[in-house]
Order: C-alpha cells, then sequence, then structure tokens
C-alpha cells in the first residue's frame, strides 16, 4: 500500500497550513457513502464484538472496517434530513435553518443556497463531484435541487422515501438522471436537453430494477469511465437501503432462515444487498487502478427504527427490524440510540489500519476531515494555495466541521498535531421543532426535555431479551411482526444516583426541565441519572447548550405549498415547481 506521506502531520489541520493546485495522481479519490436508517448494532463484526452469533452478515463491510479504521464516539443526527444537511453543510443543524424537521414533498423550501456545501468545495480542488441516491433538502426550485448544488451528475430521488423497484412516492414518480454542463445549464446525463427542465423530468429507465443494484452499477461506471487525464473523483453516495418500504430480491432474503421475525428477515436480506454494492465498488476501485488513490467512508444517516410491541411501529410507515443494542432509543430518538454513528473509513492512504478511533467525532467533520484527505499527499506549499483557494468557502460553510484527517491518518493519536480533538457535540439544539436537547461533552451527555422513544430493544431471544423471549407480538395487518428471532423493545429499571426530589417539580419551561445526565462511555445504555450527583457538570452542559442556542439560525422550514402536489400530478413527477425564493439565498 501506498502510505500517507508523513508532511501532512506536520502541515496540520486545515485553516492553519494549506496547498494549491496540483497534478491528479496526487489527489484521491473520495467516496462518502451513507447508508439509510442502519441500525449501529446492524454489523457483524459489531455484533461478534459483543460475544453474540451474528444472525445478519455483512462481510465486506467487516473487511473495510477491519482493514481501515471503526470508530467509538461517533455521532450522527437522530434522523435523516439534519443529517444530511450537516454532513454537506459542515455546520451543526441549529446553523443550517433546518434543525430537526424533514423536508415535505411539496415544501417550498430548502437547504439555503448561500451555504456552500460538500461538492463546490471539492470543485474548487478540481475533483468532478458525483451523486447517487437519496437528496432530501428540498427542491421547490432549480436553484435548491441537487443538479445547481455542486454536483457534475446526478442520479436519485428527491424526496425521503420511495419504491426501491417503481421509483416513485404514491402515485408519482421520483427518480432524476441528468448532469449539468455549467456553459449550458442542466442537462440529462445523456448529454439530451441543456436547460433545468431536462433535470426537472423523470426518467423510467430504471423502473423495475432494485435501487441498490441501480446506484451500484452507475458508481462503478463512474469508476470505468476515468481515465488519467480525467479529474479526480469525489461521489456521494446516499443509499436508499436499509429505509422503509421493506423490501428486497428474495435471493438476498434466503440465507436468513433461522430469522423467524418477518420485518427483521427482509431488513438482513436489504443489508446484505448493500454490503454486496460496497463489495463490488471496491472491487471496480481495484481492477480500474484507484484503489491505492481512494479513500471510503461508510455512516448511518441514524440510528435504527427498532419499534414494536406498542412501543414503536413496524410494517405501519416507518423502516423497522434494525438495532441500536446496547443504546437506547431509536431512529428520531434524543437518546444515544438515535444520535450513534456506525460505519468506517478505509483507504491505503492511513499509515496504520485495524484499530478503534476513540476521539469525539461527528457527522458534520467529514467536510474539512475529506478536504484535508484529498490535499494529503500535496506539498506544503501546494497546500497552502489550496487552502487559499477554499478559504471563503471554509469562512462562510464548514464553520462548525473539525478536520481530524491528521489524527486518522497518525494512528488516531492527536500528539504532536496542530489542533485539538474535539471536547463537545451539541447534539441537539434547543428549538421548537420538538422539546428536546442534548449536548455530550467529555463523557457525560445531558439530555434537556425529552423527544423520541427511550425505550431499549434487542432481539427477542432467550440470553438477549431481558424477559427471555418475550410473548411474540400479536398479529398486525401488514403482517407479522415480533416474535422469536425478532425485535422487543421494553423499558428497563433506571436508577438516579443522589437521591430525588421528593416534591412536584414546579412548571417550568422545557429547555430548563433536565431529563438526565449520563456517562455515556461507562453507562452507554444510559440507565443511570447522575445529575444528582453532579448538580455543578449539569449546569455546566446546561449553559453550554443555552451558549449554543443564542447562535440558532431562524427555521428556513414552511408550510406546505398545494401547489407543489398538484404540479407532481400534472407531470407524474415529484419535480421543482417554483422561482426562488429570497429564502433560498439568505446569509446563515
Amino acid at each position: 500500500h501506498n502510505r500517507m506521506l508523513a508532511g501532512l502531520i506536520v502541515v496540520g489541520t486545515i485553516g492553519s497550513t494549506g496547498a494549491g493546485t496540483s497534478s491528479n495522481s496526487k489527489r484521491p479519490h473520495i467516496f462518502m457513502m451513507l447508508a439509510d436508517d442502519w441500525g449501529s448494532y446492524d454489523a457483524s463484526w459489531r455484533i461478534k464484538a459483543l460475544g453474540r452469533e451474528p444472525d445478519i452478515q455483512t462481510p465486506n463491510i467487516d473487511r473495510l472496517s477491519l482493514a481501515g479504521i471503526r470508530f467509538e464516539n461517533y455521532y450522527v443526527q437522530p434522523i435523516c434530513t439534519p443529517t444530511r444537511a450537516v454532513l454537506m453543510s459542515g455546520r451543526y443543524s441549529i446553523h443550517t435553518g433546518c434543525e430537526h424537521i424533514l423536508f415535505g414533498a411539496d415544501e417550498p423550501s430548502c437547504l439555503p443556497t448561500t451555504l456552500p456545501i460538500m461538492p463546490h468545495a471539492f470543485k474548487k480542488l478540481g475533483y468532478q463531484t458525483h451523486m447517487a441516491g437519496k437528496w432530501h433538502l428540498g427542491y421547490a426550485n432549480d436553484t435548491c435541487a441537487p443538479w445547481t448544488r455542486g454536483f457534475d451528475t446526478f442520479l436519485g430521488y428527491l424526496n425521503g422515501v420511495e419504491g426501491y423497484y417503481a421509483h416513485g412516492m404514491g402515485p408519482y414518480m421520483d427518480f432524476h438522471e441528468c448532469a449539468n454542463d455549467t456553459d449550458r445549464g442542466p442537462g440529462r446525463a445523456d448529454g439530451v436537453g441543456g436547460s433545468g427542465s431536462a433535470c426537472d423530468s423523470c426518467t423510467h429507465k430504471y423502473e423495475g430494477m432494485y435501487s441498490t443494484h441501480v446506484y451500484t452499477a452507475h458508481v462503478q461506471e463512474i469508476i470505468t469511465k476515468w481515465t488519467t487525464d480525467s479529474k479526480p473523483i469525489f461521489a456521494y453516495i446516499a443509499w436508499q437501503a436499509v429505509h422503509e418500504p421493506l423490501d428486497v430480491p428474495a435471493s438476498y432474503v434466503a440465507p436468513f432462515p433461522s430469522i423467524e421475525d418477518l420485518s427483521r428477515q427482509i431488513y438482513a436480506g436489504m443489508l446484505a444487498c448493500l454490503d454486496e454494492g460496497i463489495g463490488n465498488i471496491t472491487a471496480t476501485l481495484k481492477a480500474a487502478g484507484l484503489y491505492e488513490q481512494s479513500v471510503l467512508v461508510l455512516s448511518n444517516d441514524n440510528g435504527g427504527m427498532s419499534g414494536t410491541y406498542g412501543l414503536g411501529c413496524c410494517n405501519c410507515g416507518t423502516s423497522c427490524g434494525g438495532l441500536n443494542f446496547p443504546y437506547r432509543g431509536w431512529k428520531d430518538s434524543f437518546w444515544e440510540g438515535g444520535f450513534r454513528g456506525n460505519g468506517f473509513v478505509h483507504s491505503p492512504l492511513l499509515s496504520k489500519e485495524g484499530f478503534t478511533y476513540q476521539p469525539l467525532l461527528h457527522i458534520s467533520d467529514w467536510y474539512k476531515t475529506l478536504l484535508s484527505a484529498a490535499m494529503s499527499q500535496l506539498s506544503p506549499d501546494e497546500r497552502r494555495a489550496s487552502v487559499a483557494m477554499l478559504s471563503e468557502i471554509l469562512a462562510t460553510g464548514p464553520i462548525d466541521s473539525v478536520d481530524q484527517w491528521a489524527a486518522l491518518a497518525n494512528g488516531g493519536s492527536w500528539k504532536g498535531l496542530e489542533g485539538q480533538p474535539r471536547s463537545e457535540i451539541l447534539l441537539a439544539g434547543i428549538d421548537i421543532d420538538k422539546k428536546g436537547a442534548a449536548i455530550r461533552v467529555g463523557d457525560l451527555k445531558l439530555l434537556v426535555g425529552s423527544w423520541g422513544s427511550d425505550a431499549w430493544c434487542d432481539l427477542n431471544i432467550t440470553g438477549f431479551s431481558p424477559v427471555a423471549p418475550a410473548a411474540p407480538a400479536p398479529p398486525q395487518p401488514n403482517g407479522p411482526v415480533g416474535g422469536r428471532g425478532g425485535l422487543v423493545c421494553i423499558h428497563l429499571n433506571t436508577s438516579t444516583r443522589g437521591g430525588h426530589d421528593t416534591d412536584a417539580p414546579p412548571k417550568i419551561p422545557w429547555w430548563q426541565s433536565i431529563t438526565g445526565l449520563y456517562n455515556v462511555t461507562a453507562d452507554p445504555r444510559e440507565l443511570i441519572d447522575l445529575q444528582h450527583e453532579h448538580p455543578e457538570a449539569v449546569q455546566a452542559l446546561h449553559s453550554r447548550l443555552l451558549k449554543w442556542n443564542e447562535t440558532t439560525a431562524p427555521s428556513i422550514h414552511k408550510p406546505a405549498d398545494p401547489a407543489g402536489a398538484a404540479h407532481a400530478k400534472e407531470t407524474n413527477c415529484w419535480s421543482p415547481w417554483t422561482e426562488p425564493r429570497s429564502d433560498d439565498t439568505r446569509k446563515l
């Protein structure tokens, strides 16, 4: 393997030094992959690490992460739109204008277009930029859509959910394939067109084809078309899997007959197909001779959806089958099960492999971290010139992103490096959307208010489930749920160290109501509330939440516009329907 140049460690982090333009051979190919609703338990290597026999299999994810870097204290947002906004912008969700809430199909708004998102920065560095998969950051007009947000090509869908074969949401299509020729405006990937309307229309080319296969083949084609005269590749692959609806070719479900719960069984097949796709992309990189100069990152977008037994939702509109054990809660919860990230970074450019990165890491950090990886083999002078070229983007865009590449490339250690590791992560700020907020500082996490499930979920198998096993859930209209081998979610007995207040708490605003203080390193299940034992820590962390709240951007979200659905009905396609609005371009 080619190894990381020692100069990166000397040079330091983005913003302290830089580099300029360089030959294509010096700039690695970057592949940022996002798995939708992937539970933090659901990799077979993680299950083995807990001393269990895996009920699911992820051999490619296991191999790549073992030969790369896994994460111990990695955090994402608890639901999809906020995570995607944070990843693309390099900002905490309170600084994007779209914290907590999802963009609706007919919502006349989007992630503000003044934010320079990740592909803009990579284009500055001379990269070709591609996106495949789920956008979900608003598309009311063409300036909001991915084809005018820095991506050279886009293949995928604009909303948050759709069918894996029909590629539509409800009765209307939502699948777009187009390229962006900056001299002519947007146009189709096949060269037809040259106006925004070409990207706005939906393609029927892939109807009947399973989306994980479609995105895999598309990325493989990008790789095989690369030549030594081409620009380096930046690809953002926002997989549809393993989000609901639970659907996958039967051949992927067949290897899991021991999983008796239908939801978990189909989920295992969907994950196996995704794992295969990641393996096929890696194999194509090797066959094309690009692997040695590539960086691959895989992340979930939020915790898996586990709810069942009346505590959540299986086969009724929300993805189910995912598991986040040992963490409490699931998708759209402010407990660890909603926030904890799963994934890896893998690259032959890393000086050390096969270890777990311990420092705090946040989904926003990939913005500066991957830019640093792109410049990691440049000379100090080249790097300084490149950072100067990126100066405006770095100053106005990824203001909350921490460049962690040097530490990742240094065996996980910050010793001898410029900059400091993260000491805190703002998990969820105080705003009016959801009555909860959370922050982690060091080992401690403070939870304020309440949002999302606070149950613990595990496999419904003797020795795993605390009720060992629970009785099967009652039959459901859309298919069997629960049962042996499925998931059971219950409330466990918790404790508050330092004693409870005996009097009923006074009526106070929710943002002043402390739900709990947890040492999530020693107590990852959030069983022991330390708020009465450590009131000084509660005050310190709560003060940090209030301080961050002073910087919260006004919400960008708008009420639904009936014209959006009317346009989809008229065109049989979910696509932009308005002219640009002043809110789309406001400064944050």
